[in-house]
């Protein structure tokens, strides 16, 4: 649950979740376990958000050092071309 790198509410969120889910199981409290279960959906929210931002601030720095992404190697047989079907022939 910790992340590498100093974020913030990177542990706060998860915490609050395991509290809220902790209490409402030993209080038999519906509406605390709820409380629990939003900070956990908060939190995959916040850590995909952020994930997705990094990818596109790595990938903003990427390109404005001047460098392109990287050309994989041709498959020896392979015709790329979008008139070829998923079996090989020329037609649909």
């Amino acid at each position: 649950m910790m992340a590498p790198l100093p974020l913030p509410l990177s542990d706060t969120l998860p915490a609050y979740g395991v509290l809220f889910l902790t209490l409402g199981s030993v209080e038999r409290d519906g509406y605390v376990v709820l409380a629990g279960y939003l900070m956990v959906f908060l939190t995959v929210g916040y850590f995909s958000v952020v994930g997705v931002a990094g990818g596109m601030g790595a990938s903003a720095l990427w390109f404005s050092l001047g460098h392109d992404l990287p050309r994989w190697p041709a498959i020896p047989g392979h015709v790329s071309s979008p008139r070829h079907d998923i079996l090989g022939h020329g037609h649909f």
